[in-house]
């Protein structure tokens, strides 16, 4: 970001909400929008690869799609998503508080 124009809105007398969306919101929205396309792009491919594993054995991705689109059980798709989003939280906090920390020579 360029921190210039921050700084010129600030010597504006702009405040911090102005700041916030003159000038960081037109700075951050392409970016936002390439992440949130990657993001797309790869959790389209991790659905598919489950969706075609899945034919098998259950995974919780496909038991989560099939309870909202087969079955129209919104509760419990929730409440899936959910539980997944905090394990996969809580996995995501404990390897990087426990992992080993890389060695800068």
């Amino acid at each position: 970001m360029n921190t210039q124009l921050e700084e010129a809105a600030r010597s504006l007398g702009a405040s911090r909400l102005r700041v916030a969306r003159d000038v960081w919101m037109p700075e951050l929205a392409p970016t936002t929008l390439a992440c949130g396309a990657i993001l797309f792009a790869t959790s389209m491919g991790a659905f598919g690869t489950a969706f075609t594993l899945a034919s098998k054995f259950e995974v919780i991705p496909i038991t989560i799609y099939n309870e909202f689109t087969n079955y129209a059980n919104f509760a419990l798709a929730a409440s899936l998503s959910i539980s997944l989003g905090i394990v996969t939280w809580l996995v995501l906090f404990v390897a990087r508080r426990f992992g080993a920390s890389p060695v800068a020579r």
